[in-house]
């Protein structure tokens, strides 16, 4: 399982390469890095029972917080809002773009963000 989780880091690495291995890595596993402190906190339940599956002798009895589909959505959701703060924040009080064509661009990239909702509601499942 963990593995597959650094292999989305590496595999975004290559397609952001400007983006530290570190950060990418802790997007790839933010849930199961957050997962241990929940469990710490008694928020989350797990027992270890040798032979419950093939490969780990967890099993995972309670975990709403850090991996049900609301909560990922919701862990997502706020990873989106902070990364707008603080692309807000950087415009706020960094410096000025350097040239009209640096700022048309930065413009133009927002399209990226229209192009991410229509891929979002062309691969979205509709329950029926």
């Amino acid at each position: 399982m963990f593995i597959g989780h650094f292999g989305i880091g590496f595999g975004a690495k290559a397609a952001a390469p400007r983006l530290p291995l570190g950060s990418l890595f802790l997007a790839s596993q933010f849930i199961d890095l957050l997962w241990p402190a929940l469990l710490l906190l008694g928020m989350e339940r797990v027992n270890i029972v040798p032979g419950t599956t093939t490969v780990t002798p967890l099993e995972f009895i309670y975990y709403p917080i850090s991996h049900s589909l609301l909560a990922v959505l919701f862990w997502a959701l706020w990873a989106l809002v902070v990364f707008l703060l603080l692309m807000y924040l950087g415009s706020l009080f960094g410096s000025p773009p350097p040239n009209v064509t640096v700022l048309a661009w930065i413009g133009q990239a927002q399209w990226i963000l229209i192009l991410w909702g229509y891929w979002i509601d062309r691969h979205r499942n509709s329950v029926k």
